[in-house]
């Protein structure tokens, strides 16, 4: 490989992202990267340059704009995405980026509909003989009323069928939630279905595996599998490698492939069973957590699609697959040291011996090592220390923050209000309506700190708020970052944490009141009594102030 070949990496992770990074670094080529928050991975070694060009998560077309200057000031062989939202950008944005770059691992329309729609993808599965989690496909709140959920027993899994999207000039990031209840999962219907389609879902109990390839016009060039030994909420922390053909799922599974015509790397996730039959669940088409994994056994992916996408190799399939372990050793660790403040103390014992030893065995490796890459590990902790430390220092300073509240004097020469909470979906949306019902000498509004908007207000919401005569059913959420904030006179917040996010974002402590001399709890995920109580204050303090 010519060690002078360079590689734009866009969204860097710890692990995906890194992973791609370490191996085609270790290859000779110069890894930079793109970041869109602050990772740990951007201190490794094997990543030469990082810039930061501001969060997507905001505002995407200033992040394309600057992208756009970074590729006319640095020459790179090709761009390749390593993000669900990375990908989103680079397929909105296209014909921009490829007039100044290389774009590789973006497929055909066609083909990217199976990895950003996960009903389609289950719609192929069926055609080719696999099995398929049951399940009902809601697009508007209107489906969820209408549909039967008797067939289900809780708790469900709740899935938005797409994993990031591009909306308002945001990109926005969506996670699966399991709801162990109605009132759960016609809270996130609300929440999420105006952004995005939600899958609706047996949960399956069991362990999950992925089917791991790189194919070229829909032939399967390579394969492994790798099972998640660790796993908390979908992500695996330990994982071991295993032939593609383990659990007789490679013939379908070339035949969805082949179908799809997909070009890349890509995962086909899948859920094994209490009766150890494989449930398929979703289609990775990205790098992935285990692609570390597959280069210890033997399946380099990253330098197999460095040489087949970016230098048009012809590249031959290995079916020797070697057996290991990979463990990724902090989030391991966090997640053990979870267990042991829950008083798990043999659980945590069991997992530290078994961590020993494996330091013995030939076939088993840690992924974020100290010893080959010092400052990816030292920054993981440091990181996590730092977070830790952040949020100290904000509890104590909000514990240590003096309430200033709203009064009738503060009200003077100020023509628009806006009500803040976190989410704008509770505590926020209730004072505006409220408020406005009582009071048209001023212009009210209402905002959260969610960059997700159009987020519908919880059931126990409505309901309670019926009882103060106020109607929540049409709001929708609204988000800080989509306003000028200059143009609000004054903003009332409900507690210290949303009074130091205002500030953070540069709103002037003047600029600031309290609806209360004490802070009004969000009842978010109480009861209807807590939503009941929550708003009679809320009624007390705006009849005192605007009645």
């Amino acid at each position: 490989m010519n060690d002078k070949h360079r590689i734009l990496l866009v969204g860097l992770t710890n692990k995906a992202g890194l992973a791609v990074a370490r191996n085609l670094s270790k290859s000779g080529c110069i890894v930079d990267v793109v970041l869109f928050t602050d990772v740990a991975a951007r201190h490794s070694r094997f990543v030469n340059k990082s810039y930061h060009l501001g969060n997507p998560a905001y505002n995407v077309d200033l992040f394309v704009i600057r992208l756009s200057e970074l590729l006319r000031n640095c020459f790179y062989d090709a761009l390749l995405p390593v993000t669900d939202g990375a990908l989103e950008i680079c397929r909105n944005y296209k014909k921009t980026i490829s007039s100044l770059v290389k774009i590789v691992g973006l497929n055909a329309d066609s083909a990217y509909l199976y990895s950003k729609d996960k009903s389609a993808l289950l719609d192929i599965g069926i055609r080719n003989g696999l099995t398929i989690p049951k399940g009902i496909l809601i697009r508007n709140f209107e489906d969820f009323n209408k549909c039967n959920l008797d067939a289900f027993e809780f708790p469900v899994i709740a899935k938005p069928v797409s994993s990031a999207l591009i909306i308002n000039n945001k990109l926005i990031d969506f996670s699966v939630r399991i709801c162990h209840n109605i009132n759960e999962l016609t809270d996130f219907i609300r929440e999420t279905v105006n952004c995005v389609p939600i899958l609706i879902q047996e949960y399956i109990e069991g362990y999950g595996i992925g089917y791991n390839f790189i194919s070229r016009d829909g032939i399967v060039l390579n394969a492994y599998i790798h099972r998640r030994l660790i796993e908390d909420k979908g992500v695996s922390t330990l994982r071991e490698s295993l032939p593609s053909t383990t659990y007789s799922i490679e013939n379908d599974v070339i035949k969805i492939v082949k179908e799809i015509n997909w070009n890349g790397v890509g995962m086909l996730e899948f859920k094994i069973d209490s009766n150890n039959q494989p449930v398929l669940m979703e289609f990775n088409g990205r790098f992935f957590g285990s692609t570390e994994l597959s280069v210890k056994a033997g399946i380099n992916l990253p330098l197999l699609f460095f040489d087949s996408f970016v230098l048009d190799k012809t590249i031959e399939r290995n079916i020797i697959v070697r057996n290991v372990v990979v463990r990724f050793l902090h989030d391991e660790f966090m997640l053990k040291a979870q267990g042991l403040f829950k008083l798990r103390i043999k659980d945590f014992i069991s997992w530290l011996v078994d961590l020993l030893l494996s330091v013995f065995s030939k076939n088993h490796y840690i992924e974020d090592s100290i010893i080959e890459d010092p400052g990816f590990s030292i920054a993981l902790w440091r990181y996590e220390i730092k977070r830790w430390c952040k949020g100290f220092y904000t509890s104590l300073r909000a514990k240590l923050l003096k309430i200033n509240p709203l009064t009738k004097c503060s009200l003077k020469n100020v023509n628009r209000v806006c009500f803040v909470c976190y989410g704008n979906i509770c505590r926020s949306p209730f004072a505006f309506e409220y408020a406005k019902n009582l009071n048209n000498n001023y212009t009210f509004d209402s905002l959260g700190f969610i960059e997700m908007e159009n987020r519908m207000s919880p059931a126990f919401a409505l309901l309670a708020a019926k009882e103060f005569n106020v109607d929540l059913t049409s709001h929708q959420s609204k988000s800080i970052y989509s306003i000028d904030t200059n143009e609000v006179d004054l903003f009332v917040v409900m507690d210290r944490m949303n009074y130091l996010k205002l500030r953070h974002h540069g709103v002037p402590e003047s600029k600031i009141r309290f609806l209360s001399n004490k802070e009004i709890k969000d009842p978010y995920g109480g009861t209807l009594d807590d939503y009941l109580m929550t708003y009679n204050k809320i009624k007390v303090e705006t009849d005192n102030i605007f009645g």
